[in-house]
């Protein structure tokens, strides 16, 4: 089984735009290349309500509520099954959403977090810190910063936070992901494409490349699964 732990659904506007992320576009890639399920969560043009609304019925779909403050999450939570912060494109840190991250503690959901390069705002020390008051499991997106250097001190700094994985997402370098898990065990990373961003044979293709088979259940699915509680 593989799992696609990272898609975006909807149209983008201000990142990247003219970029659409469709969802019969995505279903096609999932059939091309094996994948079973995918975990989707909006654009930054979409509303969570949309976007939920056309995937809620496809079993193929996992729906992560894409956070904004004061959202009104609490109205979907039969439906949800995590979440996506994204500090930069919400321009708060990922501390600010307290809601959320209680709301997943209490409930035992994961928590998606935007980790990037460009932005001081979505530092993945923010996440880190997080970590340490709160017991949601988190997934720091694109491997703590979507650059070798950023994600080899994440994981440095992530050792002694179990509830801490690492999605591989944004990193092409073979070397990142073989000393990831060389320092944290297999256990702690999730495969993810970042679709339509990216494309998921580009990740499936570095897994390959440097993983055992057993390593590649655990990060393809059962890592995921895990947090999912599935």
């Amino acid at each position: 089984m593989i799992v696609d732990g990272h898609c975006h659904i909807g149209h983008w506007k201000k990142y990247f735009p003219g970029l659409n992320g469709e969802k019969e576009d995505l279903l096609k890639i999932m059939a091309e290349t094996g994948i079973d399920k995918a975990i989707v969560f909006k654009s930054d043009s979409e509303d969570n309500e949309e976007i939920l609304k056309s995937v809620g019925e496809d079993p193929q779909f996992i729906y992560f509520w894409w956070a904004q403050l004061n959202d009104p999450f609490l109205k979907f939570t039969k439906k949800i099954y995590g979440f996506k912060i994204h500090p930069t494109i919400e321009n708060s840190r990922v501390d600010h959403f307290k809601e959320h991250l209680a709301y997943a503690s209490d409930n035992r959901l994961p928590v998606i977090i935007h980790c990037g390069r460009s932005h001081p705002i979505a530092s993945y020390k923010y996440a880190l810190d997080v970590a340490r008051r709160y017991s949601a499991d988190l997934i720091l997106a694109h491997m703590g910063g979507a650059s070798p250097a950023l994600s080899l001190k994440a994981m440095a700094e992530a050792q002694n936070l179990k509830k801490v994985s690492f999605g591989i997402e944004g990193i092409v370098e073979p070397f990142v992901l073989k000393r990831g898990i060389k320092l944290l065990g297999p256990e702690r990373f999730i495969f993810g494409s970042d679709f339509p961003i990216s494309h998921p044979r580009i990740y499936l293709t570095m897994i390959d490349l440097i993983c055992s088979e057993q390593e590649k259940k655990l990060i393809l699915a059962e890592n995921i699964l895990r947090l999912l509680q599935w």
